[in-house]
């Protein structure tokens, strides 16, 4: 799996974060041939995501039992997974599409435009989202000031990782995966993904 953690989705004055994941429709065994697995239910899957994170919220005490007991009662969630079509290994249009999704921008610099008269500026809406969105978004108007306090929000702190690698992707995967000068054994797949 790589993730991609996200603060920002449409609007860049809203705070929002997620997760962004490319994941194999299959495991590496130990010998690195791929093992294809059926594909996840995505309400099992969020309600899994859901539990762990808040159980690691309260072990951290980042949030209250209080609060969890609050949210047990919420009609939505507060958490959702969209689950997207799979990608052939050799469609490299689609791949090259996704992996420019999952580490945009917090803007598309297309979409900006200052007024310096008014001192604000203006983003356009998406006018059609790439993965299903159906309504054009509204245009935002900002004070300058206010634009640049609400981007400088999904600035990571230095040093912090934005893109993790898990599994058949992940460097010590590959580097444990590397054979011995005396192995005779071709060396495991290394990042090469699956069909998915």
């Amino acid at each position: 799996m790589i993730g991609s953690l996200q603060s920002y989705g449409d609007d860049p004055g809203r705070f929002h974060p997620h997760l962004h994941s490319l994941v194999t429709d299959g495991l590496v065994s130990a010998d690195g041939s791929f093992v294809p697995i059926p594909c996840p239910d995505s309400l099992s899957l969020m309600q899994l995501f859901r539990h762990k994170l808040i159980k690691a919220l309260l072990a951290r005490e980042k949030i209250s039992p209080r609060l969890v007991e609050i949210m047990e009662n919420w009609v939505h969630p507060g958490f959702s997974v969209y689950q997207g079509e799979a990608i052939a290994p050799d469609d490299h249009p689609a791949r090259q599409r996704v992996a420019g999704y999952m580490v945009h921008p917090p803007i598309a610099l297309e979409r900006l435009r200052y007024r310096p008269e008014s001192g604000q500026v203006i983003y356009y809406g998406r006018q059609r989202g790439p993965y299903g969105d159906s309504e054009a978004a509204a245009a935002r108007i900002f004070p300058a000031l206010d634009f640049l306090a609400a981007l400088c929000t999904h600035i990571p702190n230095a040093g912090q990782q934005l893109v993790r690698y898990y599994g058949a992707f992940s460097n010590a995967h590959r580097i444990s995966g590397r054979p011995s000068a005396s192995a005779s054994a071709p060396p495991a797949a290394t990042g090469a993904p699956g069909p998915g």
